[in-house]
Formats: structure tokens, sequence, C-alpha cells
């Protein structure tokens, strides 16, 4: 049965809540029942992050990391590595030599363009990435997130490619969507934002359909616990950036939300029936209000 899941900001805001209403001593009780759960291999590790925590450290409590530009080149050999492997395949070098493929089981079916090795290594700098977020180390977390979503695109444009199902590839994108807005500079944020948010991405096949593994701004304030900054007077000029760009696919999508962020529900009506023949794609995502 797959579990249901829960944005970071309700998640957190939903502790919090529950902590307001807890005496120090029930709040006390709750800390050691937590901790009678924990194996004893993880033991030394809860008490750590407690210590931490009464501290006040909570940079202690990140998880070391390579320095970003070790990590930004990591990616980059691990691109090359891709590339070289969706080369060979496509030249036909793969099967000059029965050895190097026979041991992957494959005879008469076609080779994977990305082996297991190199998704294990991709998901491994997605979770580097997803550390680095959380630790608020929001500009490091951008350049990594910016690197591996211009390597995966670039797969994707040269091979049949698919992430495996431990990277949440949409909550990634809002993460870092969440980045690209708390860094940059105010007169640059809304253009490089829509950069971030991919707003014209739509299907080769069939340009009224959205895909749901690009976030929407909903899934951008949920990110991350706290506000975002100026995002009252960012939304109007983010509605004109999503009417240019059309009445279909994503954008429509798009537009339909911030729309019901600013008007409400009778602006989605109204929207809507301006459209007229054009029809707003059909999707799953439920807006907000």
């Amino acid at each position: 049965m797959k579990k249901s899941k829960i944005a970071l900001k309700h998640y957190l805001d939903k502790i919090a809540e529950y902590c307001d209403t807890l005496s120090n001593e029930e709040l006390t009780d709750i800390i050691i029942h937590l901790a009678k759960d924990v194996s004893i291999l993880g033991r030394v590790q809860f008490l750590e992050k407690i210590e931490s925590c009464l501290l006040g450290q909570k940079s202690a409590m990140a998880p070391e990391t390579d320095p970003v530009e070790q990590i930004l080149n990591d990616i980059e050999a691990l691109k090359e590595s891709i590339e070289e492997r969706i080369n060979s395949i496509g030249h036909g070098d793969y099967w000059d030599d029965p050895d190097d493929w026979r041991d992957d089981g494959y005879y008469d079916e076609e080779p994977d363009y990305v082996i297991e090795d190199q998704l294990e290594d991709l998901e491994s700098v997605f979770a580097v990435a997803e550390n680095l977020f959380l630790y608020d180390r929001l500009e490091d977390a951008r350049k990594v997130y910016e690197a591996l979503f211009m390597l995966t695109n670039h797969i994707k444009g040269n091979a049949y490619f698919s992430l495996g199902h431990e990277i949440d590839i949409r909550k990634a994108r809002a993460r870092y969507c969440r980045c690209v807005y708390e860094t940059s500079d105010a007169d640059k944020r809304l253009d490089e934002f829509a950069a971030a948010m991919e707003v014209g991405i739509f299907y080769s096949y069939n340009e009224n359909d959205y895909d749901e593994d690009y976030p929407m701004i909903q899934d951008v304030i949920d990110a991350r616990p706290g506000e975002m900054q100026d995002l009252e007077s960012f939304l109007p000029a983010w509605k004109k950036v999503l009417t240019v760009n059309g009445t279909k696919g994503r954008p429509a999508v798009l537009l339909l939300e911030t729309v019901n962020f600013l008007e409400g529900i009778s602006g989605v009506s109204r929207m809507a029936r301006k459209w007229k023949n054009s029809q707003p794609p059909q999707s799953h995502t439920r807006l907000s209000g």
C-alpha cells in the first residue's frame, strides 16, 4: 500500500502545533517514548542530535558534504560516463565486445542507456542536494540542483531515461525553484524563477497535456517552512509571464492556480469563460481555496 506524503512545511507546522499544546513534562514523555524506539545502533546519533539542538548549533546537525565544486565535478564526470555509454550504444560500439554486455544479461534486447550504478550515483547526488536544502544552504543547493536538472534534461534529449522511485522528482524540482526564488536578486527573480519552473515544458505529442513531474507554485511554497518573501507582490508579475505563454498545457494550469491565489474561484471561472474555444488541460492538481 502506497504511503501518503506530506510537504515539509505542513509537516513541521503540524509538529510545532502539537508542541504548543504540550507542557514540559508531556514533551519530555514524548521524547523519551521516541528515544525508546531508536535502535541500539542509532542511539548515539539520536543523542548527538539532541545535544546539538540544546547547544543551539543547528549547523552541527547537518551531515558533512564535499565542497560544492567537488560535487559539481562529480556530476560532470557522471554526465561524461553516461554520454559515453549512450554514444557507444548509438554507434554500435557497445556490441563489438560481447564480454562487456553479456555480463549485463543483454543478448537480443536493447541495453539500458543508463545502468544501475549510474542511477545510484545520480540518486546519491540528489540526496546531497536535498541535505543542502534542508539545512538552509540554499545557494549551494541551487547550484547542485541546477547541474542535476541540466544533466537529466540532457540525457532525456538523447535517450530514453527514467529516474528510480527513490527520487521524488516533483519535490526536487519544487525545492530547486524555492532555492532560485530565495537566492535571486530582486530584478532577476521573475526571469530566473520562470526558467527554473520550466513554464513552457510540454509533451511533444500533445501540448495540452500537463506533466505531473513539474511543480505548481503551491509545491514551491510547501517545499520549505516560512513564508516566501514578497510573494504577494510577485504573483501579479508571475501572472503576466504565464499569460504570455498561452492557454494550453503547463502555462494554463499554472495561470489558473495563480488567478486562484489572486482572485479566488470567481477569477478562475471568469478566466475559463474568457478562453472560449481554447480549453484548459485536464489536471489532477487541486486549486487551493
